[in-house]
């Protein structure tokens, strides 16, 4: 992949109009006026016309030809969000701004009484006389190979005299240690509130210069790559044999056996095999076996993963579960250079394009062997967090969530049957049944968690990822101030007052920020089919078949009249992933139900971010279809 610059350049006032139309592709809220909408419709009819109607996926497509963006360039990179100052030319806007914080933040000599401010770093670790060393104690860090913010790790301690029960310890990352409440990067923090994983590049929370630092690095670090110990917040719990809580406690630990591994490692060493993801479009799964776990390593994961195990069959038998839900994403096996710039307001021709891979998985796959024992051992410090904040009388935010609704008519002692081992149950026969399903709340109160099998009176609030997600860090300075006991100032850091506040800006954020991955993973998604399809139609041979000459679809709604007053119908569409729409249905499939299977075929795919979707036609005689 190359950029050179343009045979033309756009003068200052071609810049100008080209800055607007690329605000004009962000979202906005339905229910408001698009405060663009005007002002591009005049520009795009000065420009073609004669063109079509305006949309997003028409302007995207003009960025493109007049040199304005790369064919990969990913839209929401350049959303308020990530690009608070609409500065289209400096690549990672916050990235840069929390840097400029950083360079100028110090450590201020330790004085009694003193007043932090809001460039001033901890000067020294305010759990330092507390914390409990683990001396040689295992800890191993499981994830991707590829990740950088390294957030927790695991560890479990045998009880010679009760062979039956053991100790899990959950080790977090703790940057309240290095950073206080009032700190600029903090106030960053809390307005981003969450890392962003994008398809061709990451967002930190904080900057990778502090994630890493050596004086400070806040991210865990593998032991044979550095002399000091990781420091760190540690939820344990003692656990039976039958996945019973007997004992939990919460210290500030010290760490000097961290063993850093992924989730492919943990799961060859097990015996697991790599959870079968879909390539519609070919590929295969990647092994890339990094160094060997040594035997007492595995004796140590065995254990563990069988205690995750227990959680899950205990939920099983309480009759929990959850939908099958697919999901497809595009694996960048070549990333941009770092020298080249999208977008280029002067004009550039941009050459090449990155090499990907269509992956199709679902959560019921990626919800076993190593990944199951990470998730489960989160699960487990967030009841911990929640446990002792009770204990204490001291106020933290936790998650909610009420059981879903059922219709009346149903089952449910046959519903269970459908159940695989692990408690779901396929999406296509979930929304059969399925009246109304709940969505996760915040709360200050230890409320139940149905999903996760957590009673009333207990509560769970989530405090494993404090590099990650600002709620967390939240949580951990709320703990930190349980933990330093007599020394402890009158009142935590955030009083209830303040933790409500926080609670309605999640409530806002965090839907918002689930809906930017998601949106993010079906841009490439349709991008990917875009390109493929192109490629077919101009004569591109498939020895293999062509996966979008006919598509397996079912409905995931009942028809219903759209903006335009016609008949609509969302469709899933399993070997691919993704959801699709139906627009304009023929009279006879008006009164389809919930689940009918069907034959499509791609109709047109709208690029851009507040309309981006994939538009299907039916691929079958309608007489078919029962």
């Amino acid at each position: 992949m190359t950029q050179a610059q343009a045979s033309f350049a756009w003068s200052r006032d071609d810049q100008l109009f080209l800055r607007f139309l690329l605000r004009s592709l962000q979202q906005h809220k339905s229910n408001q006026l698009d405060p663009y909408q005007v002002g591009r419709n005049t520009l795009m009819k000065a420009i073609l016309p004669r063109g079509p109607e305006v949309t997003d996926s028409l302007i995207h497509e003009l960025m493109i030809k007049l040199r304005t963006i790369a064919p990969w360039q990913d839209l929401h990179a350049l959303s308020p969000v990530l690009n608070p100052t609409g500065d289209f030319e400096t690549p990672f806007p916050l990235e840069a701004q929390g840097k400029a914080i950083l360079s100028q933040s110090s450590s201020p000599k330790p004085i009694a009484g003193a007043v932090l401010g809001p460039l001033d770093l901890r000067p020294s670790d305010p759990l330092d006389s507390v914390r409990h060393d683990f001396g040689d104690l295992r800890v191993f860090v499981i994830d991707d190979p590829t990740a950088q913010e390294l957030d927790d790790g695991v560890s479990v301690e045998r009880i010679p005299s009760e062979p039956e029960n053991h100790w899990v310890h959950i080790h977090v990352a703790d940057p309240a240690r290095i950073l206080h409440p009032g700190h600029a990067l903090c106030h960053l923090a809390r307005k981003q509130f969450s890392s962003f994983y994008f398809g061709p590049a990451n967002y930190p929370m904080f900057p990778k210069a502090l994630m890493h630092d050596p004086k400070f690095g806040l991210s865990l670090t593998d032991s044979s790559m550095t002399e000091e110990p990781n420091r760190v917040l540690t939820f344990s719990i003692k656990l039976d044999g039958q996945a019973n809580i007997l004992d939990y406690k919460l210290r500030a630990g010290i760490l000097r056996n961290v063993r850093k591994t992924s989730y492919q490692d943990v799961d060859l060493a097990l015996g697991y095999s790599t959870p079968q993801k879909g390539y519609p479009f070919g590929g295969s799964d990647a092994i890339n076996p990094g160094p060997p776990l040594n035997d007492s390593d595995v004796a140590d994961l065995r254990i563990l993963q069988k205690l995750a195990d227990d959680q899950v069959l205990k939920r099983f038998r309480q009759g929990i579960f959850s939908p099958i839900q697919g999901n497809a994403r595009v694996e960048w096996k070549t990333t941009p250079p770092i020298n080249i710039r999208s977008p280029s307001l002067q004009g550039s021709v941009f050459q090449g394009f990155p090499e990907m891979e269509y992956v199709v998985s679902a959560n019921d796959i990626e919800d076993c062997g190593s990944h199951n024992l990470v998730s489960e051992m989160m699960k487990l410090a967030s009841r911990v967090a929640s446990r002792v904040a009770l204990d204490n009388n001291v106020p933290i935010i936790r998650r909610a969530l009420d059981p879903s609704i059922f219709a009346s008519e149903v089952d449910v002692d046959e519903l269970l049957k459908l159940r695989t081992p692990h408690g779901y149950i396929a999406g296509k026969e979930f929304v059969k049944i399925c009246a109304f399903s709940t969505s996760g709340r915040y709360t200050l109160l230890p409320k139940q968690h149905a999903h996760i099998g957590i009673p009333e009176g207990e509560g769970y609030s989530r405090a494993t990822s404090p590099l990650r997600r600002y709620l967390d860090l939240v949580s951990h300075w709320q703990l930190h101030h349980i933990l330093l006991g007599p020394n402890a100032p009158p009142r935590p850091p955030f009083g209830v007052d303040e933790l409500e506040k926080l609670a309605v800006e999640a409530e806002i954020q965090e839907p918002l920020i689930r809906r930017m991955h998601k949106a993010n993973d079906y841009f490439y998604a349709l991008m990917y089919i875009k390109r493929f399809a192109a490629d077919t139609a101009m004569g591109v041979e498939r020895p293999f078949g062509d996966p979008l000459a006919s598509v397996k679809a079912w409905t995931m709604q009942l028809p219903k009249k759209n903006p335009e007053n016609k008949m609509d119908v969302k469709v899933y569409l399993p070997d691919l992933g993704i959801q699709a729409h139906m627009p304009d249905l023929p009279a006879e499939l008006h009164d389809m139900p919930l689940g009918t299977n069907l034959q499509v075929k791609i109709k047109t795919i709208e690029m851009g971010l507040r309309r981006t979707r994939l538009v299907m036609d039916l691929a079958q005689d309608l007489s078919t279809i029962g």
